[in-house]
């Protein structure tokens, strides 16, 4: 099996960036308000926003959990691949314990995966519920369509 590194893990770009860069991508995608959601560092945890559907607007939340991306940075700082030279780290050392650099590069992965998401969206292939079903966000239950349905153990979703 290759071994490659998580996607984006050089990235410099700043949270900030990243962010203003969704938020255009969703805007010009028809959403039609846009919430930033803070964790209590003050950190980014999740985009929040609306878009106006043919069943009218529906909620959507992105969450970017960033102890998730800093495990797997760290688990492959520890994993190594084959070279032609012998062994080398998949991810070097440096980004071990660096969430400053864990957010740029969850952050950057969700801004990558929205543009590949919206692309679809604007060749008409998918709906935009399509695109953003498990992320739909019902604000009563605080929960996304994901964690409702996972709550519930996935049950009876297909009928065989």
């Amino acid at each position: 099996m290759i071994k490659i590194a998580i996607l984006n893990y050089t990235t410099q770009i700043s949270v900030e960036k990243t962010i203003a860069e969704i938020e255009k991508m969703l805007a010009e995608s028809g959403a039609n308000k846009i919430l930033k959601e803070y964790d209590n560092d003050g950190k980014i945890s999740a985009i929040s926003f609306v878009i106006q559907t043919e069943k009218g607007n529906i909620s959507f939340k992105l969450p970017m959990n960033e102890k998730a991306v800093m495990q797997t940075i760290n688990n492959q700082t520890k994993e190594h691949k084959k070279t032609k030279y012998g062994q080398q780290r998949i991810i070097p050392k440096k980004f071990y314990n660096d969430y400053d650099q864990a957010r740029r590069v969850g952050w950057r992965i969700i801004k990558d995966w929205l543009e590949a998401q919206l692309a679809l969206y604007f060749l008409q292939m998918v709906k935009i519920e399509e695109i953003f079903l498990p992320y739909m966000y019902n604000k009563v239950t605080n929960q996304t369509m994901f964690q409702m349905l996972e709550e519930k153990g996935f049950d009876n979703l297909i009928q065989k």
